[in-house]
């Protein structure tokens, strides 16, 4: 729905562009347009699209950090590829949980185990999946948000003898 704004004259940053540009999922068209809405409704929060998004973000997000969240964002949707999935309406909570396993372990590029991940590193993966639910009425392909599924992601301690968890929709 954004797209008729046009990206290039949202998001000017040659870095930004080129990741996009960059990130070719096989078998997914679909996710490269989605991170190109995300990226715009990150960016311009005072549309009037975004403005009316209950959990969107009021105000404009850094380049630098649209950058590191669509790094996690591309992480999620080439799994998502990898496990035969092609649009957000056929993600379910076992899908959510089993990434959440996955990068609940830091591993080499060998793929050997070297720890596991941190209550933040867990925490800004959640977070990156749970965006598509707070901007999902924005994307082309369709809200992602709602009538899916719900999924309570621990992401580690935030005072002693409590938990936090998360509620991550998709």
């Amino acid at each position: 729905m954004l797209r008729r704004e046009g990206w290039r004259a949202v998001v000017s940053s040659h870095r930004l562009r080129g990741r996009l540009e960059a990130f070719h999922p096989s078998g997914a068209v679909v996710w490269r347009l989605l991170a190109k809405e995300l990226t715009i409704a990150y960016c311009t929060p005072t549309h009037p699209q975004v403005a009316q998004l209950p959990r969107a973000y009021r105000t404009p997000r850094a380049l630098a950090t649209v950058d590191h969240g669509q790094g996690l964002l591309f992480s999620w949707l080439n799994w998502l590829t990898s496990q035969g999935i092609t649009s957000l309406h056929e993600v379910t909570q076992e899908h959510c949980q089993r990434y959440l396993a996955v990068r609940s372990t830091v591993r080499d590029k060998h793929g050997h185990r070297l720890r596991a991940a941190s209550p933040s590193q867990k925490r800004a993966v959640v977070m990156a999946i749970m965006d598509l639910a707070f901007y999902g009425d924005l994307f082309t392909s369709g809200s992602v948000g709602g009538r899916t599924g719900i999924v309570a992601v621990h992401v580690g301690k935030h005072r002693p003898g409590s938990r936090r968890r998360h509620a991550l929709s998709v």
